[in-house]
């Protein structure tokens, strides 16, 4: 158990480096399950424990031995999802090189997703592990230009990019990758600039496409352009990938919807002060779905004060 951390670290070192290619012993990995399950519930209250008494080395170290089992794998994401919430913890992670792991985490499961002999695999827990990486990444960025520059630097965007190039990524998947978008972009020039010109703008087109008719993830695609375009050679560029051609029609299908016609309508202001586009709004007619707005929110208003409830946001 966990109270005997120290001996299986031993052990564990001397199975690594003396037989390090050809594991196979059961026992093992069923303990080595075990001493993550346990990692995993201290992780959960008692974070501060796994720090101070150096359970990182004997997490690592499990992490790095080849036995090929997700569930350790998910479990090790586990733990570092808790233990992130801390923000002291997270440079302590990352002096430990806990960074170079996940990548080599994440090459493996973009891998398992190209490789045609994996195809039978559990896909529900090749996502799962994904989002979950991603996620630790999200928790590593944000609000940091630190570790976004790190991340950044470790090559971290090509991985981004193959995945989000995965034929069956599911919803949530896009979600979180869509956030570390945000996240490694947010006041950073440069970033905003590696990200548009490593053909990402693509990438969101083809899931607002995907994903017309929901609101929630046309309202993140649509915050991280405007974290983009604060750059104005952007919303030529923007312009010039098509991210205008359905935005009509999306507007429209999403009349009731007032959080994303409110980030559509910031996005269009910010866009306007290039002529092109401005031209462009005035002769396909978005006047007609900006007067459905005024119609729809003015009567709203004036519904809610005939209720005597105020509805400030309108």
């Amino acid at each position: 158990g966990i109270n005997a951390e120290y001996g299986e670290l031993n052990f564990i070192d001397k199975m690594n480096t003396e037989n390090r290619r050809n594991i196979d012993n059961q026992s093992l990995i069923g303990n080595l399950i075990l001493i993550s399950e346990e990692l995993l519930k201290e992780s959960l209250n008692k974070s501060e424990l796994i720090i101070q008494r150096e359970w990182l080395s004997l997490l690592k170290c499990i992490i790095e031995i080849p036995i090929n089992k997700i569930e350790i794998e998910i479990n090790f994401c586990r733990i570092i999802l808790n233990l992130i919430k801390n923000e002291n913890n997270k440079e302590i992670i990352i002096k430990q090189g806990f960074l170079e792991i996940i990548k080599k985490l994440i090459e493996k499961h973009i891998q398992n997703n190209l490789d045609i002999q994996n195809q039978n695999q559990n896909q529900n827990q090749n996502q799962q592990i994904k989002i979950m990486i991603f996620n630790i990444l999200n928790g590593f960025s944000f609000n940091n230009s630190k570790n976004q520059q790190l991340i950044i630097e470790m090559g971290y965007l090509e991985l981004i990019k193959k995945t989000m190039n995965l034929k069956d990524n599911c919803i949530n998947l896009e979600r979180v990758i869509i956030d570390l978008i945000i996240n490694l972009s947010y006041q950073n020039e440069k970033n905003k600039i590696l990200i548009v010109n490593q053909g990402f703008l693509n990438n969101l087109k083809d899931i607002t496409i995907k994903h017309f008719l929901n609101s929630d993830i046309q309202i993140i695609i649509f915050k991280s352009l405007m974290n983009i375009i604060t750059i104005d050679q952007h919303k030529q560029i923007i312009f010039n990938e098509g991210f205008l051609i359905n935005l009509k029609d999306l507007m429209n299908s999403h009349l009731n919807d007032y959080d994303l016609q409110k980030v559509i309508c910031s996005f269009l202001i910010n866009l306007i002060t290039n002529e092109q586009i401005k031209q462009f709004i005035i002769n396909e007619k978005f006047i007609i779905i900006f007067k459905k707005l005024l119609d729809r929110y003015y009567n709203n208003n004036n519904n809610n004060n005939n209720n005597n409830n105020n509805n400030n946001n309108n």
